[in-house]
């Protein structure tokens, strides 16, 4: 949770809340520098950045409405957008098969896909191709600029599998296709965390999938397009499943055992909404133990590499007799969602700096770097030889050389891989768990000595990319530059499919005060508004009776929150409204935004007003020797801030009486 002064930070969050009242969005746009006396003569450049719901050719749209936005740039000065025309095709060349065009004198570059009545509705599981061009200020036209989308599944209705499960963590199915297939899509969700592999090759680069949610309200699958994986003939699926937040023991209520969802569309016709085949989770699926022997999010991974099955998840694979069939499981409960944010990635390999030897038998590996991520074992022994790795933000303050634990609490933060005995070397990476780290002690029970080249790691988050920065110059001092570079990777690994408030210890919570405070600076530094909108789901799934609990997932703190905690609601919504324009989240969330205002305000006025506003945590860790200002008070700055900016959004979206 936080650790400075709340007090300070919410007052200066009402300030600024008072004095950007009621300013006009305005439309962004990137326009060099030019000479003064450069003529305005040049037509517009096409369009950039074309995105659908902030991704980039997405596969896996679930939206019937979704949104298009593009950025602008110009040669000339005084330029800004006067009309747009929108096209979208199933024909990448425009041709034929147009479902929606339109034209519209709006200056905001972003649109929706027009309403069922002006345009025909997208399908399921379908891709399309987009086009768009603008008018500038003097009437001159672009030239257009197109993408892509494709579209998941809208309906329950859409899904023929069933979750299933089994005595094992490792899936899998054999399969024959018949033709040479020109479009295939495969949706997934393995639960807690999956991979999954066709015809031995790994599918996409994400980790830790899918993200967090509360699992009753929402299950989120992602989407692959596996055309070019498929061949006729035989072929073969395979998941490895971890245990991730639903099946911990830390999830706040009991969850299911591990699980997996899957359905394979495979197409003879790229524009045929009726798949030739599906491959469907069912009980026609094997499953077995595999050579993660335990996994857990804070406590880390165990590997016994001589539990290796090689090829397992290809056709060729004949060593079935450790498998049996998997069984029907229950469904989480969830509305299954496609995830509609960049999954979990690497993003930097990181290489050690130093490699240590405090103590006989071990080896202390320092990154020079705190972050969020896990290691890479490259190493080489007999079989059964084992190496455990421990992970550590800071060293002893005795100066022994030992990493310190003691602030992780119960997080073990501990990796262990037992060797197979290649004699060509062997190299591992955990799958189902990740740290916060700087150090790394490394022993191993043969007491061989590392080398540098022994670990590698990479450092993993959402796959955010970071759009702005601050870089003050030399006539600066450097601790500012140091506080912008501490802001970026401190925000960057605590980007884990919800904003948590920590990355090493036995919390990793999507803690709200934390969000709330840090939101601006996030919008500002990342293209984070896709993570925020499911983010923004996940609270509405958790509101109860108004109120809005202190973590999103809850599985820690108080529901109803503390009013600085539920802040995060109204404030991130108000946020991307005010810095990206995007008024579409305004609507879809100002009912639930309205019910917790309505809560606060009847908290605050049976129970005494302003002065004694109810609160749980109040003006949290001010730094020493700060004495804690009245809670009362921090909660009351918070119900204000919440309340002004519920209104501004009342007024964004026309509806006065609610405003004034």
């Amino acid at each position: 949770m936080m650790g400075t002064s709340l007090c300070l930070a919410m007052l200066f969050v009402l300030m600024m809340v008072m004095v950007t009242m009621g300013e006009t969005h305005k439309m962004v746009m990137h326009i060099p520098i030019v000479a003064p006396y450069q003529i305005a003569t040049a037509a517009p450049p096409a369009p950039l950045t074309l995105l659908v719901n902030y991704l980039s050719q997405p596969l896996g749209i679930d939206f019937v409405q979704p949104r298009f936005s593009w950025t602008l740039d110009h040669p000339d000065r005084s330029q800004a957008q006067t009309a747009y025309e929108i096209t979208v095709s199933l024909d990448p060349s425009f041709n034929d098969n147009i479902t929606a065009s339109w034209k519209s004198s709006s200056p905001l570059p972003y649109a929706l896909y027009p309403s069922a009545t002006t345009a025909t509705p997208l399908r399921r599981d379908t891709s399309y191709y987009w086009r768009v061009r603008w008018t500038d200020a003097n009437g001159s036209v672009s030239g257009w600029a197109s993408s892509s989308f494709g579209t998941a599944l809208f309906k329950s209705s859409d899904w023929a599998a069933t979750w299933i499960g089994g005595p094992g963590n490792l899936l899998r199915k054999t399969f024959q296709v018949s033709v040479t297939s020109p479009r295939a899509r495969l949706f997934a969700s393995g639960l807690g965390y999956n991979e999954v592999y066709l015809n031995g090759r790994k599918l996409g680069n994400s980790f830790l999938d899918p993200g967090w949610t509360t699992y009753n309200k929402r299950v989120l699958y992602s989407t692959y397009d596996v055309t070019d994986q498929l061949i006729k003939g035989s072929n073969c699926l395979g998941v490895m499943l971890g245990h991730g937040w639903y099946a911990s023991t830390e999830a706040r209520e009991p969850n299911g055992p591990l699980s997996l969802l899957l359905q394979l569309n495979i197409y003879e016709n790229n524009n045929l909404l009726t798949p030739i085949q599906q491959i469907v989770s069912d009980g026609s699926w094997s499953i077995a133990s595999g050579p993660i022997t335990y996994d857990h999010i804070y406590n880390g991974e165990t590997y016994d590499a001589r539990r290796e099955m090689q090829d397992w998840a290809s056709a060729n694979y004949t060593q079935t007799s450790a498998w049996v069939p998997s069984t029907k499981v229950s469904s989480p409960g969830g509305a299954l969602v496609s995830q509609n944010m960049p999954s979990i990635q690497p993003s930097l390999v990181m290489l050690p700096e130093t490699v240590a030897n405090p103590q006989p038998g071990v080896w202390v590996f320092d990154f020079g770097q705190n972050f969020a991520g896990f290691c890479v074992l490259k190493v080489k022994g007999a079989a059964g030889v084992n190496v455990t790795l421990k992970h550590a933000e800071v060293l002893q303050h005795s100066g022994n050389g030992m990493i310190y634990t003691d602030n992780l609490r119960s997080a073990k933060a501990t990796d262990t891989y037992i060797l197979k005995g290649d004699a060509n070397g062997e190299t591992w990476h955990p799958r189902f768990t990740y740290h916060g780290f700087r150090y790394v002690q490394y022993t191993i029970s043969n007491n061989e000595a590392p080398t540098l080249a022994t670990l590698s790691a990479w450092h993993i988050h959402s796959a955010i990319p970071q759009s702005g920065n601050l870089e003050f110059g030399a006539s600066s001092s450097n601790i500012l530059n140091m506080i912008q570079h501490n802001v970026i990777w401190g925000q960057r690994s605590n980007l884990m499919s919800v904003p948590t408030d920590c990355d090493q210890r036995d919390e990793r919570k999507g803690w709200m005060g934390d969000a709330f405070l840090s939101a601006e600076e996030a919008i500002h530094n990342f293209a984070i508004a896709p993570l925020y909108a499911n983010f923004l789901n996940l609270m509405e799934d958790e509101q109860n009776s108004g109120g809005m609990a202190d973590t999103i997932p809850w599985t820690f703190g108080t529901d109803p929150g503390d009013p600085a905690w539920g802040a995060a609601y109204p404030g991130i919504t108000y946020w991307l409204y005010k810095y990206l324009g995007d008024a579409s989240l305004l609507s879809l969330h100002y009912d639930r935004l309205k019910m917790y205002v309505d809560y606060l305000t009847e908290r605050d006025t049976s129970g005494g007003g302003l002065s004694k506003m109810y609160y749980n945590y109040g003006d949290w860790v001010p730094p020493p020797p700060t004495p804690m200002c009245n809670s009362h008070l921090t909660a009351s700055f918070a119900y204000i801030a919440s309340t002004m900016q519920v209104a501004e959004i009342a007024k964004a979206l026309g509806n006065t009486t609610d405003y004034e």
